[in-house]
């Protein structure tokens, strides 16, 4: 069964996703995100229904650009096994850590540290 998600793109519904990650994307904003030099989406689609997954490609594909590739399928990735919140209140920033204070010490950016504590309230 071929799936469309896009006018000129057809591939296999369970190469759907695959396929976002290795696509350079048409937009603009994604454009330099998301790029395989030399494999536009027609081929990225073309290449995940003849060869399955990126770990399946002959090596001459894409040469160099394969780790980032492969950096790009898992940036793509939906994770249903991540470790999740209790309650939303976990997400609430309290202010810099002692951690960023040190990072931004070693950045040698005292004013993003006073820029943060002031956004704590402190």
């Amino acid at each position: 069964m071929i799936h469309s998600f896009d006018e000129s793109i057809c591939i296999s519904p369970d190469q759907k996703n695959k396929c976002s990650g290795e696509a350079k994307r048409e937009e603009k904003n994604y454009e330099s995100v998301t790029k395989i030099n030399g494999i536009g989406a027609r081929t990225a689609a073309q290449l995940l229904n003849r060869h399955g997954e990126i770990e399946n490609f002959p090596s001459n594909i894409l040469g160099n650009q394969r780790d980032l590739a492969l950096l790009f399928k898992k940036l793509a990735t939906l994770r249903t096994d991540a470790p999740l919140f209790k309650k939303v209140e976990t997400l609430r920033w309290r202010g810099p850590t002692p951690l960023f204070a040190a990072w931004a010490d070693r950045m040698k950016s005292p004013r993003l540290l006073e820029r943060c504590e002031k956004a704590a309230g402190r």
